[in-house]
């Protein structure tokens, strides 16, 4: 998962398609793809981000409107799926990171990404983060849970372990 730090007046178009296209277009595209090996029972899960709620994140607009997107196609794809038999959910999952991992990003743009959240009251470094692997655990929730039960949507944020 890539997460390109950027302001929509300096992204370039090829910048801005290409966030949109892998976080919304991918989405649909797989989905697309999916469905016809699909039957009752199957389960089509989106990752959104919890950046698409009131959490202001700077340089990330353009992620965020893709995510909220998503959302959007993961609820209108739900009601266009039920009556099939297929579930469709959407996790809004906070920051996450793979055990020994580092944030693969320019150091001059974090470093212009932590500013402006500081400036905008977030303290990257105060903020909890959570494993991969956590989130994909409530994944394995949403596929074993009962037939008669369904979430559309699933909101998670990292905590401090304690």
């Amino acid at each position: 998962m890539s997460v390109h730090l950027l302001d929509v007046t300096t992204a370039t178009d090829e910048q801005i398609v290409n966030t949109l296209a892998t976080n919304l277009g991918g989405a649909i595209l797989c989905s697309r793809s999916a469905i016809p090996m699909l039957g009752p029972g199957g389960h089509i899960i989106n990752v959104s981000s919890e950046s698409v709620e009131t959490l202001h994140m700077p340089h990330l607009i353009l992620y965020q409107c893709s995510k909220a997107g998503l959302e959007r196609f993961t609820l209108g794809l739900h009601r266009e799926l039920e009556p099939s038999g297929i579930r469709v959910s959407s996790v809004r999952a906070g920051a996450m990171m793979e055990a020994g991992k580092v944030w693969n990003v320019d150091p001059a743009a974090r470093m212009h990404f932590g500013k402006a959240a500081m400036q905008a009251g977030i303290n990257l470094l105060e903020r909890p983060i959570s494993q991969f692997t956590s989130v994909t655990q409530v994944f394995r929730s949403l596929i074993d849970m009962p037939a008669d039960l369904h979430s559309v949507s699933v909101t998670l944020h990292a905590r401090k372990p304690g």
